[in-house]
C-alpha cells in the first residue's frame, strides 16, 4: 500500500486500486516363498488448539519376511533278504507366518504432523517330520527320520501410505451491533480508520475525514470528542491511529499530515504533543498505527520511513525496529510501508508490513520472531492489510482491508478463520476496513472505513 494521502475529504491509497519335494541322499529341500505380512494401524495424533477436524487418515504398512528351511533325513534299515529298498517320504512343510504388530514411522502430509517410531522383530521356530513308505523284498526294518528345524526372523520395514485430508474449521464470531454512518453529527463519521479501547471498555474512533477523535461507551453510545481542522495543539490535519495507556489517562493520537504524535486525556484535554517531518530519531514520515505496551511504552508505524519507532512513558525516544528512509525491504524485520502495530500481554510486537502482504513479530527485547502471510486471497493471505489487533489470549486480527475482511490468526501465526465480504449493510459486509481493536471481554470492533460504521462481533 502506498503512502495514504487525503484530498477532499477522501482517503486515497495512492498508487494502487483499492513348494519343496526331497528324498534320501538329494540336496536339501528348497526354502518357501517369502511371507507377506499385512498389518493395518490406525495412528494417533495430537492437535493443539480447537479445531474440527474432518477426514480418516489410513495408512498401510507392509512387510516382507524370508526364512530358510534345512532338511537332514536318515534312513536305517536291516533286511532280511537281499533286495534294494528305496523309501520315498515327502517332508511336511510348515510355513509360518510371525506375528507382529509394525509401528509405522512417517511423515505425513497434513498439519499438524503425528510421528511414531517403527520397530518390530518376531523369530518363529517349527519341527518338519513324515513317514516314509519302502518297498522291496524280505522284511526290512526301516527306521527313516527326517527332522528339520526351521528358523524365521523377520524384521519388516513397512512403507506406509498416509491418506488424509483434514478440513478444519473455525465458527467466525457472530454479529452484534453497528454504530455511525456517513455525517459530520456526533456520533457518525467520515472515514474512520483508528480504533482503541481503553481498560473501561470506552471505544476512541479515529474519525479522519471530520479531523476528530470520537469516544464512545463499549454499547457504542456517543460520550464525546476532541480535535479540529489545522496544524496546532490539539488539532488535526489527517489523523489516523490512537492508543490508550489507561493507567496514565492517556490518549495518543497519529496525525499522517502533521508528521506529529499528540497526547490527551481520557476526557479530551490536549496535553504534549511531538514530531516533525524527517527521519531521525522522534521524527516522522506519515505515522499511522499506534499501541502501548504492559509498561507504558509507545510504538508508532512510521509508514514513509518504513521503520517502527518506540517511546517510553514520558514520551522520550528509545530505539526503533526497521529500516530508516530511504532503505525498505522484504527481508526480516524490514518493512515497506507499515500501517499498523499491536502488542500482546507478553510484550510481543506485531506489525503489520502492509506492502509486503505479511504480519512480522518481535519479541519483547525487539528481535525478530516469526513472520506469516503473502499477497493473494486465499486463507492466510493478504491485500494490502493495515490494522492489526491482539486479543488477552493473544490471538492476532488482522484487518485486510483490500480483500474486505477481517483474518484471524493465533499468536504463531497459524490461521483459525475469517469473516467478510466487499458490500455494505453490516453483518460481514465490509469496505475497506482499516482499523479493528478488542476488548477485555473479547468483543472485537472494527472500522469499516468506507462504510463509515463500526462494527462489532462477539467472541
Amino acid at each position: 500500500m502506498r503512502p495514504l494521502a487525503y484530498f477532499g475529504g477522501l482517503v486515497l491509497l495512492a498508487g494502487l486500486a483499492l513348494g519343496l519335494p526331497g528324498c534320501p541322499g538329494k540336496s536339501s529341500p528348497a526354502a518357501p516363498a517369502p511371507v507377506t505380512v499385512v498389518e493395518l494401524v490406525t495412528p494417533s495424533f495430537t492437535w493443539t488448539g480447537t479445531p474440527t477436524i474432518t477426514g480418516t487418515p489410513s495408512r498401510t504398512p507392509t512387510a516382507t519376511s524370508t526364512f530358510t528351511i534345512t532338511s537332514t533325513p536318515t534312513n536305517s534299515f536291516t533286511p532280511t533278504a537281499s533286495f534294494t529298498p528305496s523309501s520315498t517320504w515327502t517332508p511336511v512343510t510348515i510355513l509360518v507366518t510371525p506375528t507382529f504388530t509394525p509401528t509405522p514411522s512417517f511423515t505425513p502430509s497434513a498439519t499438524p504432523t503425528p510421528t511414531s517410531p517403527n520397530t518390530a522383530t518376531q523369530t518363529a521356530t517349527g519341527t518338519v517330520t513324515d513317514t516314509p513308505t519302502s518297498t522291496g523284498t524280505g522284511t526290512p526294518t526301516l527306521t527313516p527320520t527326517n527332522t528339520a528345524t526351521l528358523t524365521a526372523t523377520n524384521t519388516p520395514t513397512p512403507s506406509p501410505t498416509n491418506t488424509w485430508s483434514p478440513t478444519v474449521t473455525d465458527t467466525p464470531p457472530p454479529f452484534i451491533t453497528q454504530f455511525g454512518g456517513y455525517n459530520t453529527t456526533n456520533g457518525e463519521f467520515h472515514s474512520p480508520i483508528g480504533i482503541a479501547i481503553d481498560s473501561s471498555n470506552y471505544i476512541y474512533v479515529v474519525d479522519s475525514g471530520n479531523t476528530r477523535v470520537q469516544k464512545f461507551d463499549s454499547s457504542g453510545n456517543y460520550v464525546l470528542q476532541f480535535g479540529t481542522g489545522g496544524s496546532g495543539a490539539g488539532e488535526f490535519s489527517f489523523p489516523y491511529g490512537v492508543a490508550v495507556n489507561s493507567s496514565l489517562d492517556a490518549v495518543y493520537v497519529s496525525d499522517l499530515n502533521n508528521d506529529n504524535v499528540q497526547e490527551f486525556t481520557t476526557l479530551g484535554g490536549y496535553v504534549t504533543g511531538g514530531g516533525s517531518l524527517g527521519s531521525g530519531n522522534g521524527q516522522f514520515n506519515q505515522p499511522a498505527g499506534l499501541a502501548v505496551d504492559g509498561s507504558g511504552n509507545l510504538y508508532v508505524a512510521d509508514i514513509n520511513n518504513s521503520r517502527v519507532e518506540i517511546f517510553n512513558s514520558s514520551n522520550a525516544y528509545v530505539t526503533q525496529i526497521g529500516s530508516s528512509a530511504p532503505s525498505t525491504g522484504a527481508g526480516n524485520g524490514q518493512f515497506t510501508y507499515p500501517y499498523g502495530v499491536a502488542v500482546d500481554s507478553s510484550g510481543n510486537l506485531f506489525v503489520m508490513d502492509t506492502d509486503n502482504n505479511r504480519v512480522q513479530k518481535f519479541n519483547s527485547s525487539h528481535g525478530y520472531a516469526a513472520q506469516w502471510g503473502s499477497e493473494g486471497d486465499g486463507a492466510g493471505q493478504f491485500q494490502q492489510p493495515t490494522g492489526i489487533a491482539v486479543d488477552s489470549s493473544g490471538n492476532v486480527y488482522v484487518a485486510d482491508t483490500y480483500n474486505n475482511r477481517i483474518e484471524e490468526f493465533d499468536n504463531s501465526g497459524d490461521f483459525i478463520t475469517l469473516w467478510g465480504s466487499y458490500g455494505s449493510g453490516g453483518d460481514e459486509y465490509f469496505w475497506d476496513p482499516m482499523g479493528i481493536a478488542v476488548n477485555s471481554s473479547g468483543i472485537i470492533f472494527v472500522a469499516d472505513t468506507d462504510f463509515d460504521y463500526i462494527q462489532s462481533y462477539g467472541p
